[in-house]
């Protein structure tokens, strides 16, 4: 169990709801990453975990 959620939890999070197929628990884990740390929004851009997602709005929204 971690206890400090930190941007990289949110992160490998929102990978591992990328893999299950599940938008919702991908972009609510990534919008929280980003909040820690706005360097995972230009990760997530590069990231081919997330790339069902790269054109989506909601995903668009977060990144930029």
């Amino acid at each position: 169990c971690v206890v400090q959620q930190t941007g990289e939890v949110y992160y490998l999070k929102a990978v591992a709801y990328a893999r299950l197929d599940d938008m919702q628990g991908t972009l609510e884990n990534l919008r929280l990453a980003v909040e820690q740390d706005e360097v995972y929004k230009n990760t997530a851009k590069q990231d081919v975990e997330f790339r069902r997602f790269w054109n989506t709005t909601e995903f668009q929204q977060i990144v930029e």
